[in-house]
């Protein structure tokens, strides 16, 4: 949590709540736009996604994906379920990567299909 006492859930919520319809962000690389509310239902899916797979509360969960789309949503949407979310960029390294993943204490891997 920070000092004001928010967490990534709740300032998603409260931007959801308050201004549902203002653009919370458009990917470059397909042109999708969402709005606040489009982005709380997003990462609202992923979290229960996540609770599905058998992750519980604070489990770390992984993912080696590029910048864009799926890394946002995975980091917000995993951080929105009480994850501890762990970013890992392909461009690293083979040596790099293996290092960050083997002492992530992630039991899955979530891939983007470029990688």
């Amino acid at each position: 949590m920070n000092p004001a006492g928010h967490t990534i859930r709740s300032l998603i919520d409260q931007h959801a709540e308050t201004s549902p319809d203002r653009l919370f962000v458009k990917y470059p690389e397909s042109g999708i736009s969402q709005t606040w509310s489009e982005f709380q239902a997003r990462v609202q899916s992923i979290a229960r996604y996540l609770k599905n797979m058998d992750f519980t509360p604070n489990e770390p969960v992984a993912g080696l994906l590029g910048n864009g789309q799926a890394a946002l949503e995975l980091f917000l949407g995993g951080m929105y379920g009480g994850y501890k979310v762990l970013l890992a960029n392909p461009l690293s390294g083979a040596n790099i990567l293996a290092f960050v993943l083997e002492h992530s204490e992630s039991k899955k891997l979530f891939v983007d299909q470029q990688h």
